[in-house]
């Protein structure tokens, strides 16, 4: 394990600006946790009395942007600065180790007093990082803030940790106050989990932790978990398609609605899982095929198509990855050769929903290859529109 000298010393290369905070100000959580993981934070947290002051004190001697986060008494202040983020949180409590106290898992209740310097760990987080476990410092934490439960699905997932059997079981037995939790909090979560290498392994725990149906409406099946670990390089967007994949249009609108999903990521994933629904299973000519990728829009087009590769379909996600390579242009950015006013002119027929009808179909025979030129736009239209 890394002693506290070790550790001072890469606080120092990493984050060269720490030289400017008083060392009244002790280092805590996620980036002596990440440096006895053998990792690289890329942000540091210090805690202190009058964290403003000091933020304020410290964004001045570096020229950096102060922010705010939160609300005071636990507001954090934040400077960004030489690629680098410092957090300042006022101390809560009497001491460093009441403040410890309050925090989620022993392996983020690690303080470094860098005067000396020493670590302050009253819960054993240090040992607990060497047995790769997850750990809450108090039972009550959770019930202080319910969404720690779902952080520690994340870390476990992020880490490959496991969680401790007291933590496991206090979980479980208030597995249901996840929904107390603002949903905007929760999908910040659970886009890192769906977003992660380790997805199938964390929706798994979110079962055993009964996290599983207050969450995502019951236990994962079979095949999103082997999805999920098919996928090379995921992310959150692909791996919620992958979760959702049997849902309904109205089933994935109303989880997007609860968990506060932007409205792009919700239309995607809807047109995304439609068209892999749509394709799953059968083949289509390409003259058809293109039709449908117009229908669902380029992003959601090449979403299907990770999302038929994981479930094992690559006969059916070649031919859209071939599509996409050659004729992505013309395929979601089609100029038809007629607009609605030359349409109308043609046929007779006044604005309104039948010359809505007449432009769709122009541009469904560009894409098929039956329409080339104007002239033979102004023959179909005629056609169509019962024109002559």
């Amino acid at each position: 394990m890394m002693r506290a000298e070790s550790i001072e010393q890469s606080l120092r290369r990493r984050f060269p600006a720490i030289e400017q905070v008083d060392e009244k100000f002790l280092v805590v959580g996620g980036a002596i946790r990440d440096l006895l993981l053998a990792l690289s934070p890329i942000d540091v947290d210090f805690v202190g009395k009058d964290a403003r002051g000091e933020a304020e004190r410290f964004a001045s001697r570096t020229g950096g942007r102060l922010v705010e986060l939160g609300r005071e008494p636990l507001a954090t202040w934040r400077i960004a600065t030489g690629r680098r983020l410092y957090d300042f949180t006022e101390q809560i409590g009497g001491s460093i180790e009441a403040d410890l106290g309050r925090r989620d898992f022993t392996i983020n209740a690690i303080a470094l007093d860098r005067a000396e310097p020493r670590l302050i760990d009253p819960f054993g987080g240090a040992a607990a990082i060497d047995r790769r476990e997850i750990a809450v410092v108090r039972d009550q934490n959770l019930t202080d803030d319910p969404l720690r439960m779902l952080r520690a699905v994340r870390f476990a997932a992020t880490y490959g940790f496991g969680i401790e059997s007291r933590t496991h079981e206090a979980i479980r037995n208030r597995a249901d106050d996840i929904s107390l939790v603002a949903p905007e909090r929760v999908h910040g979560e659970m886009k890192t989990i769906i977003g992660s290498r380790r997805a199938a392994e964390a929706l798994e725990l979110m079962e055993e932790l009964r996290l599983d149906l207050p969450l995502i409406g019951g236990a994962p099946c079979a095949d999103v978990l082997a999805a999920l670990r098919a996928v090379p390089e995921p992310d959150s967007l692909l791996g919620f398609s992958i979760l959702l994949h049997s849902r309904s249009g109205e089933e994935i609108e109303a989880f997007a609605v609860r968990w506060r999903w932007s409205t792009a990521a919700r239309r995607t994933i809807a047109r995304a899982v439609a068209l892999f629904q749509a394709l799953q299973g059968s083949d289509r000519e390409e003259r058809d095929l293109v039709i449908l990728l117009y229908d669902a829009g380029e992003v959601a087009a090449r979403l299907a198509s990770r999302m038929l590769r994981a479930f094992g379909e690559e006969s059916r996600s070649d031919p859209i990855d071939e599509i996409l390579e050659r004729r992505a242009r013309d395929v979601f950015t089609p100029t038809p050769l007629l607009g609605g006013a030359e349409i109308g002119k043609l046929t007779g027929i006044p604005v309104g929903p039948e010359i809505g009808r007449l432009k769709r179909a122009l541009v469904e025979a560009q894409l098929r290859g039956d329409v080339h030129s104007e002239e033979e736009a102004v023959t179909l239209v005629r056609t169509l529109g019962g024109s002559s």
